[in-house]
Parts: C-alpha cells; structure tokens; sequence
C-alpha cells in the first residue's frame, strides 16, 4: 500500500523517460493530471494479484522445504543448534523465493 506511489512513478519513469526530471516531478505531475487516487493507486489491484500469490507461495514453499531439509537431516528445529535452523531457515527461504518468483512471474508482466 505505502509502495504504490512510488511505484507509479517508477514505472511511468521507466515508460516514459521525457515525462519528468525526477521522481518527485513525476509524482507532483501525475498528481496534477490524474488526482491523488488516480496517479498513485489505479494499480493497487493488479499488485495484488502478483503479491497475493507471490507471498501464499512463498509461505507454502519454505514451510514444505524446511520440513524436507529437517527430515532429510533426521531431525527437528528443537534439538538442532541456532546456526543449524538458520542454515535451514535461509536454504528453505531460497528455495521458497525462486519458486514464488516463478509462480508470480506471470502477473510481473
């Protein structure tokens, strides 16, 4: 939600190079042409349909990995040290980001 302004400003920097000189030009000029809502939060909904999958995958993906790693190691997170779990948490967080970054690649485009 607190992204989207500055991510409209970016894109249609991206889009459009010549539209203004910088990131706060561009948001006073699209605020002026399209309204607070209009330049800043027409594209809340599409966000949320490349965020919403993105992070129930990424979820899903490093809970499921980092019980494989635990039981593939023949344990659990209790009797593993603190080193062990965050070797574990950041391999299962890893593999959970590649994965929802491929399930939400098509909603990136």
């Amino acid at each position: 939600i607190f992204l989207c302004p500055y991510e409209a400003c970016r894109i249609r920097l991206v889009s459009n190079p010549d539209y203004a000189p910088g990131m706060a030009a561009c948001a006073s000029k699209l605020m002026s042409e399209y309204g607070f809502i209009g330049a800043f939060y027409s594209g809340f909904i599409p966000i949320l349909f490349k965020q919403i999958p993105y992070t129930m995958a990424k979820f899903a993906v490093q809970g499921a990995t980092a019980e494989q790693i635990y039981t593939s190691l023949g344990t659990d997170s209790s009797s593993m040290s603190k080193g062990g779990n965050l070797g574990v948490s950041l391999s299962s967080g890893v593999v959970a980001g590649v994965v929802a970054a491929i399930i939400s690649h098509p909603a990136d485009s």
